[in-house]
């Protein structure tokens, strides 16, 4: 996936904030993949991450599961001022981004501030 950031939220970005990324179900729930990066991987405001069956967060939760068993998947992106990976307020997100099955590539612009 690339991770785009909005040119216009590009001074909100702090030296020491963090990047989640994950892949969930469209209803909720925890994610079938998530990575935790350092902001520093965002180069001139975009960064290329792969996520697999490896960054499953469960054993038995994986995104291969979600494929075989049809779930409706949505890519989700957020950059963390306090490093948790729950949102809050101040926080830089985008909005989710639904992929069809055969989908393997998605862009994801983080393009709103966590009022």
């Amino acid at each position: 996936m690339t991770v785009k950031i909005n040119s216009s939220l590009l001074p909100l970005v702090k030296a020491d904030d963090v990047l989640f990324v994950a892949i969930r179900d469209v209803n909720g729930g925890p994610p079938f993949a998530a990575k935790r990066l350092p902001i520093s991987a965002i180069k001139q405001g975009e960064a290329t991450i792969s996520l697999s069956n490896l960054d499953a967060m469960m054993p038995e939760r994986t995104l291969r599961s979600a494929r075989s068993d049809k779930v409706e998947l949505a890519v989700i992106a957020h950059i963390s001022h306090s490093g948790t990976a729950i949102a809050e307020s101040g926080d830089l997100s985008g909005n989710p981004v639904v992929i069809r099955a055969d989908q393997n590539q998605v862009n994801v612009e983080i393009n709103q501030q966590i009022p």
